[in-house]
């Protein structure tokens, strides 16, 4: 067991994984991936996209029909890098 910092595609992962199965429920917008290959880690535009992926998630968590979704406790709780690797096709 463990945990591991969250890619943008765990988070793309549990928007795509909401968007299918929330029918009549407005998924909040996923932030835009826009930055730079050489960009730094600390730099002021990855903050604002961690910002902005911290909200989707406190939105998602705090709406009556989307916080009982399987997929986001599964994002929330899974500690195992290994399992993750199996829900996610493309992590890598």
């Amino acid at each position: 067991r463990g945990s591991w910092p969250r890619r943008y595609s765990d988070f793309e992962w549990l928007w795509k994984m909401l968007r299918s199965s929330m029918d009549g429920v407005i998924v909040p917008a996923l932030p835009h991936k826009t930055l730079m290959a050489n960009d730094d880690p600390t730099s002021a535009a990855i903050e604002r996209r961690r910002h902005s992926l911290a909200v989707l998630v406190a939105r998602v968590a705090a709406h009556p029909v989307m916080r009982t979704s399987a997929d986001l406790q599964i994002f929330l709780e899974e500690q195992n890098k290994a399992s993750w690797s199996v829900r996610v096709p493309w992590y890598g």
